[in-house]
């Protein structure tokens, strides 16, 4: 379930925030609509963790925990 969208506080990039709310581990996906250029998993104070591998689509999957709170931020590109 995702809680929360948001520019990151250092201004380089998007953080979405979700949550695994069910008892057993998870595998989310998220598709971002815009381009960028990396997306890592972080921490809720959005220090980057490990970089996620996307797909040529965009997308990126990644595991999560029973009960976890998860941190994404994706660097976009920069406008043209």
């Amino acid at each position: 379930m995702i809680s929360a969208i948001k520019w990151a506080e250092s201004g380089d990039g998007l953080i979405v925030r979700g949550h695994n709310m069910t008892e057993g581990p998870s595998e989310a996906r998220l598709h971002l609509h815009l381009p960028f250029t990396e997306a890592v998993l972080a921490r809720l104070d959005e220090s980057e963790e490990d970089r996620l591998i996307a797909r040529a689509e965009g997308t990126i999957s990644f595991a999560a925990r029973p009960k976890q709170v998860m941190t994404v931020k994706f660097k976009l590109d920069p406008p043209d």
